[in-house]
């Protein structure tokens, strides 16, 4: 039904002659089956309501983000059973961190950004948090996430990740949106619900 409603569309890489896989086709769709999932199942849940993130750091536009990373491990090991986390993915990740950050109180949070980057053409930033908007002491946080199973979170892989990671943040951001903001980029390594990395 959501394929022919053009929700879904067949997937050419991973389908074959016998099988058919759908995927999401586009940004659009994606942002709107994430509204849908964060409106139906996270926001009914209590556990995800009344659990906070310590955004102490980030309202005082501070450098060192561990509080943060520190309380996104807590948030998410709250309310993800090991069953979810099996099939946790980037995606879902960047999903529930803005789905929390975007019902506290003192920050602004987009999810999957577009950003125009010269000479790269546009690119899409997992999450950009803007404290004291609007004021002379506007902070944007441009924060990369990446994601790894805890069955491969070897050393290498934390390692491949971090690098990606901090390479696509620090293009991020050069985009021309950030022209004369203060601008401070991260890269955030998840092993299963834990922050591994942040720096």
């Amino acid at each position: 039904m959501l394929y022919y409603l053009g929700y879904l569309t067949i997937d050419p890489v991973l389908s074959s002659s016998d099988r058919q896989m759908l995927k999401i086709p586009n940004l659009f769709m994606s942002k709107l089956f994430a509204q849908c999932t964060v409106d139906l199942r996270l926001k009914p849940n209590s556990i995800f309501r009344e659990q906070k993130l310590d955004i102490s750091a980030l309202l005082n536009a501070s450098d060192d983000l561990s509080s943060f990373a520190c309380s996104c491990t807590e948030f998410l090991s709250s309310i993800f059973t090991n069953q979810v986390l099996l099939h946790m993915s980037e995606m879902a990740l960047n999903l529930v961190l803005h789905a929390k950050l975007d019902s506290m109180f003192g920050v602004f949070v987009e999810m999957q950004k577009s950003l125009r980057i010269v000479g790269k053409g546009e690119k899409y930033a997992d999450l950009v948090i803007t404290v004291n908007d609007g004021t002379e002491d506007e902070c944007i946080y441009l924060i990369e996430l990446k994601y790894a199973a805890k069955k491969d979170a070897t050393e290498a892989k934390i390692v491949s990740l971090k690098k990606e990671a901090t390479e696509q943040v620090q293009t991020y951001r050069t985009a021309l949106e950030f022209k004369d903001k203060q601008v401070k980029a991260y890269a955030m390594v998840f092993s299963s619900s834990e922050c591994v990395y942040c720096g």
